[in-house]
C-alpha cells in the first residue's frame, strides 16, 4: 500500500479511533467481511486490487482501463504463469516416477 493509499484509506469511527484499513478497503469495495485480506509487499497495491474488483465478467479489452491491463500483465498473468510451470513440473515428475517404478516391475505403461 502507497503512502498516499494509506492517506486515502485513512478514516475514524465515531469515538475518533482509526478505522482498520482492511475493513475499510471490504466496506468500500463491497466485500464480505469474513474474508481475510493481508497486505504483502509484492502483493496488489490499493488501485491494482479496486481495478481488479471492478472489472466486470467477460470485459472487452479496449473497455478496461490501463491500471487494470497493467495489472493484468504485470502480476496477475505472471503469476498464474508461474504456477503453472510449477503444476507441470510436479506432474511431470510423478509421471516419470511412475514410468520408473513400471520399469522397474517389468510393467508395461499404455502413454499415449
Amino acid at each position: 500500500m502507497t503512502d498516499a493509499e494509506k492517506e486515502e484509506l485513512t478514516e475514524y469511527d465515531s469515538n475518533g479511533k482509526m478505522r482498520n484499513r482492511m475493513d475499510v478497503i471490504k466496506e468500500r469495495l463491497i466485500i464480505n467481511p469474513e474474508i481475510k485480506l493481508r497486505i504483502c509487499p509484492t502483493g496488489l497495491s490499493y488501485s491494482e486490487f479496486r481495478a481488479l474488483r471492478q472489472m466486470p465478467n467477460l470485459p472487452k479489452i479496449v473497455d478496461l482501463p490501463s491500471v487494470t491491463l497493467k495489472t493484468l500483465r504485470d502480476k496477475i498473468l505472471l503469476l498464474l504463469n508461474n504456477d503453472l510451470d510449477y503444476h507441470i513440473h510436479k506432474w511431470e515428475t510423478i509421471k516419470n516416477n511412475i514410468q520408473r517404478v513400471a520399469e522397474y516391475k517389468n510393467w508395461s505403461l499404455d502413454i499415449n
